[in-house]
């Protein structure tokens, strides 16, 4: 009969070349019992309790000739920084199935990487009030009770869904959103104030170890009146014959 210790590893952190230490114990401990053992379909000789093994993913060590009825107990004694489903797996030969299998499954996730999102507010045109603050909505992700930093013209913390207030000039920095997840930036309308506005990157996707920049410009008008002047013509006539010129 035969026992058969394989390897799995999973996430998105995970990386193949990776190897991974276990210890084997049979029996009641005595190393007196060893089993011829393989790896990779080599023999590699004798195998018995106490005795370490490495194995990368995919791989298997296979331990043939083991007696039915022995106890055997696998451990996995250095699994780096992964997650280990379990360390220990323990068993009885039997023979029937005549494949007795203990499979370790890691899982590592990678780090997440972060980016960042500025917003600029630009206010133009001769009745552009360059003092007045304009409200925006800023929609992150789709989590609303995390919480971001913000730094630049004001300090603060902000959760998805709340709003904050520029004039022209300022220029806020929202720190430390996770590499891909979605933004969304909403400037209140100030039609009826006579303002035009447009934008660019109001919406998009956070990108690692980018600034992604959302930028707003107003801008106003004001049509100068136009006074029109006429001409006021006085004049004198005299008649009769004793009229005199002088």
């Amino acid at each position: 009969t035969t026992l058969q210790i394989g390897k799995i590893i999973t996430g998105s952190g995970a990386n193949a070349s990776d190897e991974f230490e276990f210890e084997i114990e049979f029996g009641n401990g005595n190393p007196a019992e060893e089993y011829d053992y393989y790896k990779d379909g080599v023999h590699l000789g004798k195998i018995k309790t106490g005795d370490t093994f490495k194995l990368k993913a995919g791989q298997n060590l296979i331990v043939r000739n083991v007696p039915e009825g022995i106890g055997y107990t696998v451990r996995e004694v250095n699994y780096l920084d992964y997650t280990p489903e379990t360390t220990v797996i323990t068993g009885t030969i039997m023979v029937h199935p005549d494949i007795n299998y203990a499979l370790f499954k890691n899982d590592k996730q990678a780090a997440p990487t972060y980016g960042n999102l500025a917003i600029d507010k630009t206010v133009t045109g001769n009745g552009g009030d360059l003092t007045r603050s304009f409200r925006f909505t800023i929609n992150i992700g789709n989590d609303p009770n995390q919480v971001y930093n913000y730094e630049g013209s004001k300090t603060g913390t902000l959760r998805s869904g709340d709003v904050l207030e520029l004039a022209h000039g300022e220029r806020i920095v929202i720190k430390n959103i996770p590499n891909g997840t979605t933004y969304n930036v909403v400037e209140d309308n100030y039609t009826s104030d006579g303002y035009t506005t447009t934008f660019t990157n109001a919406n998009g996707e956070i990108e690692s170890n980018t600034t992604k920049q959302a930028n707003f410009y107003n801008h106003k008008e004001i049509t100068p009146s136009v006074t029109t002047t006429t001409t006021l013509q006085i004049g004198k006539i005299i008649t009769g014959s004793g009229a005199n010129a002088s």
